[in-house]
């Protein structure tokens, strides 16, 4: 009798073959109940997460925004009729020019035309474009106020550009209402001392009893500031 060779390695073939099938089959049944575990509990898993971060923090969804300027001074104009606030630590004064440089003056604050906001005490004759500051200017007698019945013609009078060169130096940023009375807001490109070069500065200008003012902020003056101050503004009479 002549026996067939080959067999038993055929046979072990289709063994390993079988047991391969069986691997893949087990492979993605396993693969499968483990998404659908994932995908089936985990909304669930996340909105236990979430609860217990609200029970570990209740009162993370009544919080309100913080006050920036709480605990800051205020100043009050009793001939002008306005008050706004400042940061603690700043100096008030009125100046006036000499040739030795400006003169600055602590004295009856509350009726003065224009006050000078600054971080520090300042000596007379010396500078203040290194520090932070913001002045407040009674205009009259220009000719953006002649003539002038409200901020939109004091703005319209205003030149806009540089006549020799022709570049941008007041740019309208927004008109807002603060307690009653319209702010246009606006920046001036104009030279800062720090960075030794032109930049926006933030400015504002307000209308109060027949008065005009404009709000200059210094150059190292951030944006954000200059409209937290504005926002203090409030108008006695």
């Amino acid at each position: 009798m002549i026996k067939e060779k080959g067999l038993p390695a055929q046979a072990g073939i289709s063994t390993l073959v079988g047991i391969v099938i069986i691997l893949l089959v087990a492979g993605v049944l396993f693969g499968g109940v483990f998404a659908y575990q994932y995908f089936a509990k985990s909304p669930a898993l996340l909105e236990a997460q979430s609860q217990q971060i609200q029970t570990q923090n209740p009162q993370a969804d009544n919080m309100e925004p913080v006050n920036q300027t709480a605990g800051w001074q205020t100043y009050t104009n009793t001939e002008y009729g306005y008050e706004l606030q400042y940061p603690n630590g700043w100096f008030l004064f009125h100046s006036q020019w000499s040739p030795g440089g400006p003169i600055y003056s602590a004295e009856n604050l509350n009726v003065q035309g224009s006050i000078i906001f600054v971080e520090k005490n300042l000596k007379n004759g010396e500078g203040i474009s290194e520090y932070d500051w913001f002045s407040i200017n009674r205009e009259s007698g220009t000719v953006w106020t002649d003539g002038s019945l409200n901020v939109d013609d004091f703005w319209n009078k205003l030149g806009k550009t540089d006549q020799n060169t022709g570049e941008i130096i007041n740019k309208f940023v927004e008109k807002k209402t603060i307690n009653g009375t319209v702010f246009l807001i606006f920046d001036q490109y104009d030279w800062s001392v720090k960075y030794q070069k032109k930049i926006w500065i933030p400015q504002a200008l307000f209308m109060h009893n027949g008065n005009f003012f404009w709000i200059r902020g210094g150059d190292t003056m951030e944006k954000s500031f200059f409209e937290q101050i504005l926002s203090t503004f409030k108008f006695t009479n």
